[in-house]
């Protein structure tokens, strides 16, 4: 009976896995250069944070925030013929920098236990999002 039990909670946990994946990607060409200039600004943001930490996963991140930059580039003349103007997508990559300069602030200088972890929580959630749209 456990073996049994053991398979039912692993399926359980595959189809949660499954059904919380990367959410879909936006359909308009306006999402979708928003989704790729947020994306990029938030990797850079902690790419450099995880550079003047001397973290090694800073490369990484930085190599994602350019893939983010190139999809950006390739999606942008869509977006522009869409009707995006074009001082915008350099806003949504200043957005997604933003998100994540505040929420490191909140998590390294909050004197509130909860929001640090809270906005730690909200940052991780927030790349990881931007990750997964990523082949890696």
């Amino acid at each position: 009976m456990r073996h049994t039990a053991t398979t039912f909670w692993r399926g359980v946990a595959l189809l949660t896995i499954m059904t919380t994946a990367a959410p879909a990607m936006p359909t308009s060409p306006s999402q979708r250069a928003q989704v790729f200039a947020v994306c990029a600004g938030r990797m850079d943001a902690l790419a450099t944070h995880k550079t003047a930490m001397r973290d090694a996963e800073a490369g990484r991140l930085r190599a994602q925030a350019d893939d983010f930059d190139l999809l950006l580039d390739a999606s942008l003349p869509d977006a522009l013929n869409y009707g995006v103007p074009p001082e915008l997508p350099r806003q949504w990559r200043a957005q997604g920098w933003i998100e994540i300069a505040g929420h490191l602030a909140d998590s390294a200088y909050s004197f509130d236990p909860g929001l640090a972890e809270r906005s730690e929580q909200w940052m991780d959630r927030k790349v990881a999002d931007c990750q997964d749209m990523l082949l890696s």
